[in-house]
């Protein structure tokens, strides 16, 4: 069967060791299938490879609605109270998405994710925003050579994007095509619920930075944007996906998740 991918060069990947990996992107395939296989209704290639374990595409997700209190600054709000309804989940290759209401940040639910697990927004997100979700690992995943973990992908329409989330126990953002790579280097708290905030520029030269508790971090994603070009991102996965495919794990549970265009804080 043949696989898309998309590929980095020789780059500082999970276990802290640099290497040239190709790395798989079949954790955006639906229903286990291949980027190249044909998706839903003909669709094939790009189109195919991000549909989720429904077989849907981009422009068929769901358009959520904010279903927490915010300001008007905020683009998109997701506390998980009452998301059973409400949010379409995506899994491949044996990744778990799920409500639960046993290990919660405020209120009554959560969301647990393991593997390649996630719920996908449909609608694009400011040039300038700034995304905070609470995280709980109760372990760093295992080192791997091989194996990207990250907990928001953020698309444009030709599939290329921001992938922001934790590997090899640290802070990590990546750029899809522009082979971008930026790693913090103190390690993700473990445990219990961590405050994780990431400001994203996609206007050029394009910038990301992160803070974990409110305190900022060493991680500096630049220049990722060519001037006279855009970088407009029209679509979001949350959750756990990595690349290539894992054994279900990591893992991690996922609460209050916001997008502002105003710096969000940790309350």
């Amino acid at each position: 069967m043949k696989r898309s991918r998309w590929r980095y060069g020789a780059v500082a990947l999970v276990a802290l060791a640099a290497c040239t990996l190709t790395t798989s992107f079949d954790g955006l395939t639906g229903g286990g299938s291949s980027g190249a296989d044909a998706g839903p209704d003909g669709a094939s290639g790009a189109d195919a490879a991000v549909g989720g374990s429904d077989g849907a595409g981009l422009g068929d997700a769901q358009d959520l609605t904010r279903p927490c209190s915010a300001p008007p600054t905020t683009a998109f709000c997701e506390d998980f109270e009452g998301a059973a309804s409400r949010l379409t989940f995506g899994t491949v290759d044996g990744g778990a998405a799920e409500i639960v209401t046993d290990r919660v940040h405020a209120g009554h639910a959560a969301m647990h994710a393991k593997g390649s697990g996630w719920f996908l927004r449909d609608a694009p997100a400011p040039s300038l925003f700034y995304l905070r979700m609470f995280v709980y690992l109760a372990s760093l995943p295992a080192p791997s050579p091989s194996i990207d973990a990250y907990f928001a992908l953020f698309f444009t329409a030709s599939l290329d994007g921001v992938s922001l989330g934790v590997k090899s126990g640290v802070a990590e953002a990546v750029t899809h095509f522009s082979l971008g790579r930026a790693q913090a280097t103190s390690t993700f708290p473990v445990d219990r619920w961590a405050c994780l905030e990431w400001r994203v520029s996609t206007a050029p030269p394009g910038d990301v930075t992160a803070s974990i508790d409110g305190a900022p971090v060493d991680l500096h994603l630049a220049d990722f944007v060519p001037d006279g070009s855009s970088f407009d991102l029209t679509a979001t996965r949350f959750g756990v996906m990595t690349f290539p495919s894992s054994d279900g794990t990591p893992e991690a549970w996922i609460d209050d998740l916001r997008i502002d265009t105003q710096p969000i804080g940790c309350r």
